[in-house]
């Protein structure tokens, strides 16, 4: 006789505890929650930032708009813990958090990734214009290393910012051969040298808080275009501590390099022909006057460079910033719909806290 085997059901219960997931340590939900609290911060910021200039007059002064342009200066720091993130959402399996960092990460992906790519090779131009936009800061001592960088790069055009007295005279023997044509305000800091004619040079006062530009008229091989050498103030930032020892952002203010940025745009939108526009412009990639500027004007960076290009702060030697690496593009080479970059390039270190920016233009036919 042979043993029948009963084969019992699980009970109910038995199935429910099979199906429950193990419950979460304490530690990993509060990481969750974390992550989760991050990806909506991104979110609002997002969302705070279109609405801001959708509904907000570019000169409106407000705390919220403050903010928005201290997080967009300092973008990429706050950007940084995005990719670990999603990694251990993906490990924990928080679908929720995984599922809004990925939605908080899109936007930033498309912004940034179209800087990765690669671009096709630069077509061949008749006559191309190479320039080189720099500040050189007023306090660098290595002027000759400075001249000679300029002179390696060989550029047709050179706008300097910061370009003090003691930098214009240090310079002078080396530039005055290579650039018979020079255009040169000491006290306001700026300087633009050329092996082709400049001519109709004037300075503007872009703001009252010592925000100023120099346009002229470059007579290139291509044909003549109006190039502003530009230098805006920076944005106020107030520092304050907490604890004694902890220092943290207590304002931004970028108004007063707004209102510079806005007439050197209003400024451009009175120009006739081609426009070049050179300087140490203050101002992110990522900030509504950016978005100003280049409403009218293209970047050479997005258009013919490749990876962040980030120009401040350049570690130096001895100085305060010695310990920083570069966390900005506040450097630029922007121009008309009459210009396009074939070429879009740092250059090396000067002994300044920034480095130059080289472009390689050429006219376009149309």
């Amino acid at each position: 006789m042979q043993r029948s085997e009963v084969l019992r059901q699980p009970s109910a219960t038995a199935r429910s505890r099979r199906a429950r997931p193990e419950p979460r340590s304490p530690w990993l939900g509060a990481l969750v929650g974390l992550m989760t609290a991050y990806a909506l911060l991104l979110i609002s910021y997002r969302l705070a930032d279109v609405l801001a200039d959708l509904t907000l007059t570019f000169n409106l002064q407000s705390s919220i708009a403050n903010w928005l342009g201290l997080i967009s200066t300092f973008e990429p720091l706050f950007l940084l813990p995005l990719l670990p993130c999603l990694v251990l959402a993906l490990v924990c399996r928080a679908r929720l958090a995984g599922a809004l960092l990925a939605l908080a990460a899109l936007p930033f992906v498309l912004f940034y990734a179209p800087l990765f790519l690669p671009h096709s090779a630069a077509p061949s131009a008749p006559q191309s214009l190479k320039v080189m936009t720099h500040n050189i800061l007023a306090a660098n001592q290595q002027s000759d290393r400075l001249a000679e960088a300029i002179v390696a790069e060989a550029p047709d055009v050179v706008a300097l910012q910061e370009l003090v007295a003691n930098h214009a005279t240090r310079l002078a023997p080396r530039l005055s051969q290579v650039y018979p044509y020079r255009v040169i305000y000491r006290d306001q800091g700026l300087g633009l040298y050329s092996r082709y004619p400049l001519r109709e040079a004037q300075l503007l006062t872009l703001a009252p808080e010592s925000s100023f530009a120099i346009r002229a008229i470059l007579d290139a091989p291509g044909g003549p275009i109006t190039v502003f050498n530009a230098h805006p103030r920076n944005p106020r930032i107030d520092w304050s501590s907490w604890g004694g020892s902890l220092f943290y952002v207590a304002n931004f203010d970028p108004t007063r390099r707004d209102r510079a940025v806005t007439a050197l745009a209003q400024a451009i939108e009175r120009t006739q022909g081609p426009v070049l526009v050179l300087g140490d412009l203050n101002l992110p990639d990522r900030s509504a006057a950016y978005r100003l500027l280049t409403r009218e004007l293209r970047d050479g960076h997005r258009d013919a460079g490749w990876g962040l290009g980030y120009t401040f702060p350049v570690a130096r030697p001895g100085g305060p910033l010695g310990f920083l690496f570069p966390v900005l593009r506040i450097d630029y080479v922007l121009y008309s719909s009459d210009l396009r970059a074939l070429e879009t390039r740092l250059g090396a270190p000067t002994g300044s806290d920034h480095r130059p920016v080289i472009a390689r233009l050429a006219m376009v036919n149309k």
